[in-house]
């Protein structure tokens, strides 16, 4: 089985490699964040890195003939309601477009999408809320799951 974990150097991704990584199934980690990445690599040395940005398009692009995944598990976000609510541009850029852009990296392979998402997206009330319940609706939509 191949994995893309996009930010896969954040929290939430570094589960996911560490829950991932005892099996032995080829792991690529997408981030921005190379310095994560350098010390991820002590910890997992065999899961494959790439620097990329999900709210660049040729980066996905790039990131995924790179991983030809069998599976995503998108972890790539902005996920502090501070943050969002201080740059809800950003927010948007990175949380709805970054999921945009990696679906339709994908879309056409038909490749299993997982999106990370959070509490906050159900009734959202804040900018995080929102841009999460966007990247849902997104998702599903894609999916073929929302009417």
């Amino acid at each position: 089985m191949r994995w893309l974990i996009t930010g896969g150097t954040g929290t939430i991704g570094r589960a996911v490699v560490a829950a991932l990584h005892p099996s032995k199934n080829n792991i690529y980690v997408m981030s921005r964040d190379d310095t994560k990445q350098c010390e991820m690599r002590l910890d997992f040395p065999d899961v494959n890195y790439i620097i990329g940005d999900v709210t660049n398009q040729d980066d996905c692009d790039r990131a995924y003939r790179k991983a030809k995944p069998d599976r995503i598990i998108h972890c790539a976000a902005l996920k502090h309601v501070p943050a969002c609510e201080d740059n809800p541009e950003f927010a948007m850029r990175v949380n709805v477009g970054g999921t945009a852009n990696m679906l339709r990296s994908s879309w056409s392979d038909g490749v299993s999408f997982t999106l990370i998402s959070t509490d906050k997206a159900v009734h959202p009330v804040s900018v995080l809320g929102f841009t999460k319940a966007l990247a849902e609706r997104h998702t599903l939509e894609m999916s073929g799951s929302v009417v």
